[in-house]
């Protein structure tokens, strides 16, 4: 019947979300999806479908709000106004976002059980998360582990210009603020070295996760080819040739620079090591960093 219909569009347009703590694979997973959701021909040079799974919050996404009266800074701050626009963007067919935002913000949780769908949260040992920080920062190592220990509300610029404010916490948590949203929404838990070591196996749990809150076909060709042209090597040699629109607006860092790469036993400082293991034992131990 008429309302069985509505229930069911209501359910389907809700917004999933891409979390992480910065450099932790999210940029990875979306390239995965834009490219999977996003287009038909196994686009090789899919950089440019990421505008499809926005950063949240974003400056563009809030154009529509904003007058020469109030600013974004302002608008951040307006707890207010989060909900209303979350369920704005809906309207706007945005239903796939990625933020670094902690579930809680100001004195209201970020999203609720009825502008959201499920969420995926992908995290990254602390331990080699600090070494591409520092790269992408351009920081010394007691910056970034400010950064990286801190309760971070952090203003981000890109090479387009464009900027979001956003409270990241620190590693251990932006990831217990989302767990904790559990209780309100279904989230998937991702761990970036398996994403990016059994990518297939893992992207293909990732889409069979969605496809219970989604209307999606699992489309094994396709995801074939878009492990291959998302091997971190290929990601790589890209940016080299074309630039990526997210990387550093703080200098000419790589955004795709190690990867799997990175080795803290061999980059870190054992006093730095020691800090970040102290200060995160629990759910590096529930993650089995240690």
């Amino acid at each position: 019947d008429i309302y069985t219909l509505l229930y069911l569009v209501f359910i389907f347009l809700m917004i999933t979300w891409i979390v992480s703590f910065p450099k932790s694979g999210n940029t990875f997973l979306r390239l995965m999806l834009a490219e999977y959701f996003y287009s038909n021909n196994y686009d090789k040079n899919n950089f440019n479908l990421l505008s499809n799974i926005s950063q949240y919050p974003n400056i563009s996404l809030f154009k529509n709000l904003l007058n020469e009266k109030s600013s974004f800074y302002d608008f951040y701050f307006c707890k207010n106004y989060w909900h209303d626009h979350q369920k704005f963007l809906i309207k706007k067919n945005k239903l796939l976002l990625k933020t670094h935002n902690t579930f809680y913000h100001l004195e209201s949780f970020f999203t609720t059980n009825e502008i959201t769908k499920c969420a995926i949260y992908l995290i990254r040992d602390p331990r080699n998360v600090f070494l591409s920080l520092k790269d992408y920062i351009k920081e010394d190592d007691e910056k970034t582990l400010e950064y990286m220990l801190g309760d971070i509300f952090r203003s981000e610029y890109y090479k387009n210009n464009k900027v979001q404010h956003t409270h990241i916490g620190n590693w251990e948590t932006n990831f217990l603020s989302w767990q904790k949203s559990l209780i309100h929404f279904p989230i998937k838990f991702v761990k970036y070295e398996d994403l990016a070591t059994n990518t297939k196996e893992e992207f293909l749990k990732i889409l069979l996760f969605l496809k219970n809150y989604m209307d999606i076909n699992i489309d094994t060709n396709k995801v074939n080819q878009i492990v291959e042209n998302n091997s971190f090597e290929k990601l790589s040699k890209r940016e080299k040739l074309t630039g990526f629109p997210e990387a550093s607006y703080n200098g000419d860092s790589k955004f795709f620079n190690k990867g799997l790469a990175r080795n803290y036993k061999k980059e870190l400082s054992n006093s730095i090591i020691n800090q970040i293991e102290k200060k995160f034992y629990n759910t590096m131990l529930k993650f089995n960093y240690l």
